[in-house]
C-alpha cells in the first residue's frame, strides 16, 4: 500500500506542476490581451492611428486564456457542478473521481476526434491581421481538452489513496 501511496503522491505533484504551468500560461494570455487592448485604445483615441494587428492578437489571447482557465478550474474543482456530494466516505470520493474521468473523456474524446479535421481546415487559411495561420488559435481547443483529460485521469488514479481535499467555499473569498 505504501508504494501506491508514494506513486499517488508523485502523480499528484506532477498534476499540480502541470496545473501551475497552465496557470502561468493562462495569466500570460490575459496580460497579453490586456496590454494589446490598452494599446488599441491608446492608439485609437490618442494617436488616431490604431495598429491593425492588436484586435486579432487580443482576441486570440482571450481564446487561449479562457480555455486554459477552464483547465485550471477543472483541476481546482471550481468547474460548474449540479450537485456536490459530501466527500466523507472514500467510496464516494472514488466514484465521483471515476464519474468525472468518464464524463471528461467521453466529451473531450469527441472534441479531440473532431479536432483533427478542424485543425486541417484551419491550417489552410491565413489571418488578415497577423498574417499567420489560425491553426494556432484553434490549437487551444485540443490542448485544453488534453490537459483536462490528464487532470481527470490523475484525479481518478489518486482519489483512492490520498486524503480528500479541504473543502473550499469560493463564496468566502468575496467577504
Amino acid at each position: 500500500m505504501s508504494a501506491l501511496l508514494t506513486l499517488s503522491r508523485r502523480l499528484k505533484r506532477c498534476d499540480d506542476a502541470l496545473n501551475a504551468a497552465v496557470t502561468v500560461a493562462c495569466v500570460a494570455c490575459f496580460v497579453i490581451m490586456l496590454l494589446t487592448v490598452a494599446l488599441q485604445i491608446l492608439s485609437r483615441y490618442v494617436l488616431a492611428s490604431p495598429p491593425f494587428w492588436t484586435e486579432e492578437l487580443a482576441r486570440w489571447s482571450m481564446v487561449w486564456g479562457g480555455l486554459l482557465g477552464a483547465t485550471v478550474a477543472f483541476h481546482e474543482g471550481a468547474d460548474p457542478k449540479l450537485y456536490q456530494p459530501p466527500l466523507r466516505r472514500p467510496w464516494v470520493r472514488v466514484a465521483q473521481a471515476v464519474a468525472r474521468l468518464a464524463g471528461a473523456w467521453i466529451f473531450l474524446g469527441t472534441v479531440l476526434w473532431f479536432s483533427v479535421p478542424f485543425l486541417a481546415r484551419q491550417a489552410q487559411q491565413v489571418s488578415e491581421g497577423l498574417g499567420i495561420s489560425p491553426v494556432w488559435v484553434a490549437l487551444a481547443v485540443p490542448v485544453s481538452a488534453v490537459v483536462i483529460c490528464l487532470h481527470a485521469l490523475a484525479l481518478a488514479l489518486t482519489a483512492p489513496f490520498l486524503p480528500p481535499p479541504i473543502n473550499h467555499d469560493p463564496e468566502q473569498d468575496l467577504h
